[in-house]
């Protein structure tokens, strides 16, 4: 039992890390455009046409995921300045998704550490793809007047974007924020985000995009709008008839379609345990393990061994 739970934990701890990856994808891909569109001030002070390089190794070192927890994505970046041949500076991008007491810290942490290790200059950018209009960290201090620290980093919030200027952007992260928006507006409406979903990827092939960027975007909406299995296949059938056959792009659907035939395959294995251990488990009960995220369905395949009687899982379930 416990091998068949470290194989659900394990496939779903991959599956969890799979979800940051079009993000970073599309930050490694496209850095330039990136910047260019997010934070064009600093984008004017980078030399573009010198090989950039990006520090994952580095980055974890600074700060080991165990010790900050995960988020959408961060990125740490060397980049030469235009001013100076053999001058480079370091780029430190986060993507933020929800609110997060001590952000402030931790950015400052971030980039303190940077310069403590490569004693170069470091940017801070973050993105906050949230929904709450208040929250817009964009420094840390402590201190007063005669002695103390200020860090100030450059902050983008989504939803401060208006959707109509949007539309008329050639900009291929404007397609990245259109999808983020309407992703955020159709969370609770399945329906909705079906047709809204079938529109960007009109749109996406309507703007004559090079072929990587139509790969790029269309992973970046497919892993955003999730969509129910049968949807899923009707909006497959749909963008059949917008590409036309051969498929070129068929790959994005195909590694969704692996993906969540991984997710199914470990809720299959945690209902299998569950009945094992409980007797059958009631349809209702088995509806709330299946709306579970995949960080929840992890967190009930590592408490479930814990369990003495269904109420244990009851409880479990009405509290998360």
């Amino acid at each position: 039992m416990s091998e068949n739970l470290e194989n659900v934990k394990q496939k779903l701890k991959k599956h969890r890390e799979e979800q940051d990856s079009p993000w970073k994808e599309l930050i490694e891909k496209f850095l330039p455009e990136f910047m260019k569109f997010f934070f064009p001030k600093a984008y004017n002070t980078v030399d573009w046409t010198r090989p950039h390089e990006f520090l994952e190794q580095e980055l974890h070192q600074i700060h080991p995921e165990g010790e900050i927890g995960k988020r959408v994505a961060d990125k740490l970046v060397k980049v030469w300045t235009k001013k100076g041949k053999e001058k480079w500076w370091l780029i430190h991008i986060e993507i933020q998704g929800n609110r997060e007491k001590k952000f402030e810290v931790r950015m400052y942490s971030y980039n303190y550490r940077a310069f403590d290790k490569y004693q170069r200059p470091v940017q801070s950018f973050v993105i906050l793809t949230d929904n709450n209009k208040r929250w817009r960290p964009s420094s840390f201090s402590y201190g007063n007047k005669e002695s103390g620290l200020e860090l100030r980093f450059a902050t983008v919030k989504l939803i401060d974007y208006k959707e109509e200027e949007l539309e008329k952007m050639q900009s291929p992260f404007a397609m990245v924020v259109l999808a983020q928006l309407r992703a955020n507006r159709t969370k609770n409406n399945k329906g909705q985000r079906y047709q809204e979903k079938l529109r960007l990827i009109r749109r996406l092939f309507e703007k004559n995009y090079d072929r990587e960027y139509i790969i790029g975007l269309f992973k970046f909406i497919d892993w955003l709008m999730v969509l129910p299995k049968q949807l899923n296949k009707q909006l497959r059938e749909e963008t059949r008839k917008i590409v036309g056959e051969p498929m070129p792009y068929i790959t994005s659907f195909e590694k969704i379609a692996k993906e969540e035939g991984r997710k199914e395959e470990g809720l299959n294995v945690v209902m299998r345990l569950l009945n094992k251990k409980f007797g059958v488990i009631t349809k209702l009960m088995q509806s709330k393990i299946e709306a579970l995220s995949i960080r929840k369905l992890e967190a009930l395949a590592e408490s479930l061994l814990d369990f003495n009687d269904v109420s244990d899982l009851e409880r479990w379930l009405s509290q998360n």
